[in-house]
């Protein structure tokens, strides 16, 4: 049965009713029958079967009743509390008080904001360590519409794979502000990645899972990300918008970048949070560092997209692989050398001195701040 959607009139739209939540929609349909004497309704239900209606509208007769044509208006406050989802209806005609069906279709309720809602996490997700934050998902059915399954669950897995956390369906603490969309909120001091693991399943389908990683960092990592990328982001230094690497990256490149720097001779085992003001010190070669890291991962972008074309004379080159491996050379043999005279700081000669032993190099002496000692492994 064509239903179409005010003021559009055109043949052959499917029997389906798409509406938003929060706003007002208008369709108009013909039921193939005479309307003399009856009035005509709609019941919405989660599926055909189910006993009870979610939503009853009545429906407005429109023109000469034996014409067969309807109007369907529906306003915001109709499904105000009907989570969204993907819902069957049925058309009744009723005549002296006994119901006909006349035919049925698909009612599909979409959130208020369908491309917002598609944005609400990224698979991986940074946190601020002491901070709450809301780890989400959302669900789709089969049609991508956002809609509650039968079954659905959630485990919370720690850095060190302790499970911290688990809710299911019906939790208080996991809510479910529209259909689809369910989210819990987690606080944690640990740095560290986060492992969320949805599971759900549908009537008749095989159970879908997701895991999302949320990475918890200090704030010290969080304010260096805004560093790095002043250097690697042209559209964040032109616009101050974010296109380029995202803060994940970033915070990997970072993290790279202290590995090596606590690789090198002698081996050191420094972190942005307990460097306190010896960060200042230190920062110019983390960054440096991690600006080098990203140049690795755009590198290796590039070989697989860099080509050449020749056709009668007509050449054309894009080969980014080359101009990012000079500059690649040129921060490489900088950051070496920098990193070469900093671990200096770490391992020279004094008149009072701890000898260093079972590292990258045989003997050696030590001079460090007494608050860094114990970062280092190996004293005797």
């Amino acid at each position: 049965m064509p239903i179409l959607e005010l003021p559009v009139v055109c043949p052959g739209v499917d029997s389906e009713i798409r509406v938003v939540k929060g706003t007002a929609k208008s369709f108009k349909f013909n039921v193939g029958q005479t309307l003399v004497s009856a009035t005509v309704r709609i019941d919405v239900r989660r599926r055909l079967t189910d006993p009870a209606p979610i939503l009853t509208k009545s429906l407005s007769i429109v023109g000469p009743p034996i014409d067969g044509n309807v109007q369907l208006d529906f306003v915001a406050l109709d499904y105000a509390t009907i989570p969204a989802g993907k819902y069957s209806y049925v058309v009744f005609k009723t005549v002296a008080s006994v119901d006909t069906a006349i035919f049925a279709g698909t009612f599909f309720l979409e959130p208020f904001d369908q491309a917002f809602v598609g944005q609400l996490e990224p698979i991986i997700h940074l946190a601020i360590t002491g901070s709450t934050e809301r780890i989400s998902v959302e669900v789709r059915d089969e049609n991508n519409v956002l809609a509650n399954p039968d079954e659905l669950t959630v485990q919370l897995l720690d850095p060190g794979d302790g499970r911290v956390a688990f809710y299911a369906m019906g939790n208080v603490d996991l809510i479910n502000p529209e259909g689809g969309i369910f989210y819990f909120d987690f606080q944690s001091d640990r740095v560290g990645d986060y492992l969320a693991i949805w599971t759900w399943r549908f009537p008749g389908q095989e159970p879908q899972s997701l895991v999302k990683d949320i990475r918890w960092v200090t704030p010290a990592m969080f304010r260096m990300i805004h560093n790095v990328r002043l250097y690697i982001d042209k559209s964040r230094k032109a616009s101050n918008r974010t296109i380029a690497f995202n803060p994940a990256d970033v915070a990997e490149y970072i993290e790279n970048s202290l590995r090596d720097f606590n690789a090198a001779s002698p081996t050191t085992d420094i972190h942005l949070e307990t460097m306190g003001g010896f960060l200042n010190v230190y920062k110019e070669v983390l960054i440096e560092g991690a600006i080098i890291q990203a140049l690795i991962a755009q590198g290796l972008l590039a070989v697989d997209q860099d080509f050449q074309y020749n056709d009668n004379g007509i050449s054309l080159a894009i080969d980014h692989s080359t101009k990012l491996q000079s500059w690649y050379t040129t921060l490489l043999n900088s950051y070496t050398a920098k990193k070469a005279q900093y671990k200096k700081n770490f391992f020279v000669p004094t008149a009072v001195a701890r000898t260093v032993v079972g590292q990258a190099f045989s003997l050696g002496l030590a001079k460090v701040p007494a608050s860094t000692l114990a970062r280092f492994r190996g004293w005797i």
